[in-house]
């Protein structure tokens, strides 16, 4: 393609056009057909643009001797001026970290988001080695219950802390603690304009926060899990888990992570340990007395140790525990866009 001028800087645009500059102005070009490029539109700066740079889908901002030039290019076949200004002295190298301080924001954001993700990930698939690890320290009988369970308390707790313990577990108020619904999934996450603003004070996406709050809460749930293995019929145990993730967890952890009494109080947890384990240990440790030893396990008055049916099985359940425990400790450190996240992260 022959363009009108000489191309003094030429921007990548997607894959289907690229943006020109040259003493004529500024050209937009379709290469969708790499055989037979064509010209979607063009813009006459006078020669008075010579380098581009910003970009995006809808923007073009051009520098050179005679200012700044914003055009609108949401319709590459007919660019429009937004607006021109003669900036004071030495602009360009004003704007440009102005420019490269966003671009810097939108990345440390998406990292950050990634490694939420990823370390919601890792303690999600905590769930098999909870499943693989009761699994192998039960009777051969009991093997399908246990895995049925630990599949179905996944599901209750991704549904009852959608509806409401997410709400509840952050709704910001004592007042507003019983708030039911779909906000969670209902709302639109963080917009670029809206992170760029908040200087990086906004740093993961809404849903990735919620993705690893689940995760958490379903873990919790897994200690009870294990705890009232062969002691408890699959009905029985889903309804607590209803009631557990619906409610006890999102409440006591508002207390705390959602800013109530404790949080205001002082009370430090990292990771959980007071929120999640003890939370989930309490809670088995009131079924185990509840419900009392399995039974089997007192004959005439004397122990009677029964064996798992399956060591290789809760041997890989732990291996995997261990490595799902470095998403929990490692992702609450909640960010690792920065040098001292980052060491805390890897410490």
């Amino acid at each position: 393609y022959e363009t009108s001028e000489q191309i003094s800087d030429v921007v990548v645009e997607g894959v289907t056009c690229y943006i020109s500059i040259g003493e004529s102005g500024i050209e937009i070009i379709d290469i969708e057909d790499i055989y037979s490029p064509e010209m979607l539109g063009s813009y006459n700066t006078n020669g008075t643009a010579e380098q581009i740079i910003y970009h995006s889908e809808n923007l073009v901002i051009a520098d050179g001797d005679g200012g700044f030039v914003l055009l609108d290019v949401s319709n590459p076949s007919s660019p429009s001026l937004i607006d021109s200004f003669m900036p004071h002295y030495n602009s360009y190298i004003l704007a440009k970290p102005v420019i490269v301080e966003n671009q810097l924001i939108e990345l440390s954001y998406a990292l950050d988001t990634f490694y939420f993700l990823v370390m919601g990930a890792f303690v999600m698939w905590m769930a098999a080695g909870f499943a693989m690890l009761e699994a192998g320290m039960v009777r051969s009988k009991s093997t399908v219950e246990i895995l049925t369970k630990n599949i179905s308390l996944y599901s209750v707790a991704s549904i009852m802390y959608m509806l409401m313990g997410y709400n509840i577990m952050y709704s910001g108020t004592d007042s507003s603690v019983w708030s039911f619904g779909f906000d969670v999934l209902g709302s639109a996450d963080n917009s670029a304009e809206d992170v760029i603003a908040s200087g990086g004070d906004t740093y993961y996406s809404g849903l990735s926060d919620f993705f690893f709050q689940v995760v958490f809460v379903a873990t919790a749930m897994s200690i009870v899990s294990g705890a009232v293995a062969e002691r408890m019929k699959l009905w029985a145990f889903l309804i607590f888990a209803v009631v557990m993730t619906g409610f006890i967890y999102p409440i006591q952890g508002f207390w705390k992570w959602g800013g109530g009494f404790l949080d205001q109080a002082g009370f430090l947890d990292f990771a959980g340990s007071g929120v999640v384990h003890l939370c989930g240990a309490t809670a088995a440790l009131a079924g185990v007395n509840l419900l009392g030893a399995r039974k089997g396990r007192d004959v005439d008055g004397k122990d009677v140790a029964i064996p798992g049916c399956n060591l290789p099985r809760a041997t890989l359940g732990t291996f995997i525990l261990g490595l799902g425990w470095f998403g929990f400790n490692g992702g609450s450190e909640l960010i690792v866009s920065n040098v001292g996240e980052a060491n805390a992260v890897a410490l």
